[in-house]
């Protein structure tokens, strides 16, 4: 948020909590998201009494913050706070969803639309929903059919959004990717009434060949982990997929109104398996677009994610490096300088993007996986356990013309030209 204020949220007591980092400062009281007690409190609620959360989405809105919390009985709360770093005690805004526009069953996944106004959830009972807060109180204004593995319920796992292009994606326990398209620019703003003519397509799980897994009719459904979601309009996007336990990730180049799918496979089994991944998609054609992954031997390597091939071979990695030799890579972060690595051991790196030299080191007090690193001008944050970590340096300038500039969900621009001149430098001695 604004001066670097910081928002955290416990899953455990439905809470959020507001920081500033840098400042090692705490804003007095929580923001609940039970409605009991409404919307702000000082002390933590008695988890007895409390509902099974199963999860939480965060935004902010200028100085408002926007939480949505899943339960698992399929409700949704939603909590608004205005000036919310300022420490102010005015009231929050705390809603629950109408019972007949739940979930049936636990909200799993959840996401914000870039304009705020609306977001999207997946659930257990193989549905999509489409809310909009725009309206007293916020409400759904779009369910899809649920989706089925035969004749079983497939639960909603992961959902991405682009719905500036109108478009949503989501994937199921079974490994399928659902695409959803026709979406128009009135029902994002305002969500007046239903959306019409909302085209579905479902790319199987059967799409996606994994080099290291036994093909045979006993083997566990690939589990999706990560899904991303990369448009160029509202006919034709990538996906990038990854599933747990594998190393490999996927792209799927899509044509809605042909319905053709074209699936390429990137990874590299020697690296180990992977544990987290970030894209940097560029909307801008003279920039490349790129895939930073992290595996379990520790290694961080660097992916053209415009890459074509006619093998039927995984596209190898265009740069990688071990950093750690004593832990897994568990978080990442980019900007158009720097590449921030998080480990399961409490070791934080920043390497140089160009040639991946050692700029920095953290060690956190105790050994937890790092779990979630973000980048923010010349602001650095990462998450531990229960921990933070902030460090800035003026080297980055917020503002100034080396700051970050984000397009669009998981969109990094400024890069192409640090980027290109990385692939053409000086082959590393990777080890």
């Amino acid at each position: 948020m604004a001066d670097y204020g910081l928002l955290s949220a416990s899953t455990r007591y439905a809470i959020v909590r507001r920081s500033f980092p840098l400042k090692n400062k705490a804003i007095k009281g929580y923001l609940y998201g039970t409605g009991e007690p409404p919307g702000l409190g000082n002390g933590l609620p008695d988890i007895n009494l409390m509902p099974d959360i199963s999860a939480c989405v965060l935004t902010s809105d200028g100085t408002t913050a926007k939480v949505i919390w899943g339960r698992q009985d399929g409700s949704v709360v939603f909590v608004s706070h205005p000036r919310t770093m300022s420490g102010t005690q005015a009231p929050a805004r705390v809603q629950t969803s109408a019972v007949r526009q739940e979930h049936d069953g636990a909200v799993l996944d959840g996401t914000w639309a870039a304009s705020g106004d609306v977001f999207v959830t997946g659930g257990s009972d193989g549905r999509i929903k489409v809310w909009t807060v725009t309206v007293s109180p916020f409400r759904c204004t779009w369910t899809s059919e649920g989706h089925l593995m035969g004749r079983e319920i497939d639960p909603i796992l992961k959902v991405a959004e682009d719905l500036a292009n109108g478009l949503i994606v989501a994937a199921s326990r079974c490994g399928d990717i659902i695409i959803f398209s026709g979406f128009d620019a009135p029902f994002q703003r305002a969500a007046s009434s239903p959306p019409h003519d909302i085209q579905g397509l479902c790319i199987s799980t059967r799409n996606f060949a994994m080099p290291d897994v036994e093909h045979d009719s006993g083997r566990q459904p690939m589990e999706i982990s990560a899904l991303f979601l990369d448009a160029s309009s509202p006919t034709r996007l990538s996906i990038l997929a990854f599933y747990l336990n594998t190393s490999y990730f996927f792209r799927c180049s899509v044509d809605v109104p042909g319905k053709h799918v074209d699936v390429k496979t990137f990874g590299n089994a020697a690296f180990g398996i992977i544990r987290c991944i970030q894209p940097a998609f560029s909307n801008n054609p003279m920039e490349p677009s790129f895939v930073l992954v992290g595996t379990q031997l520790g290694i961080v390597s660097i992916y053209d994610w415009e890459s074509t091939s006619l093998s039927s071979d995984p596209i190898p990695a265009s740069r990688h490096v071990d950093v750690f030799s004593d832990g897994q890579v568990t978080g990442l972060a980019m900007n158009p300088f720097v590449i921030i690595a998080g480990s399961s051991r409490g070791t934080i790196m920043v390497l140089d993007i160009l040639t991946f030299d050692t700029l920095r080191s953290f060690t956190l007090s105790t050994p937890n996986e790092v779990r979630q690193i973000e980048l923010a001008g010349d602001l650095l944050v990462a998450n531990a356990g229960s921990e933070v970590l902030a460090w800035s340096t003026s080297h980055f300038r917020s503002g100034g013309k080396n700051s970050v500039k984000i397009k669009g969900k998981g969109k990094q621009g400024g890069h192409g030209k640090w980027y290109s001149k990385y692939l053409s430098g000086p082959s590393l001695n990777d080890q």
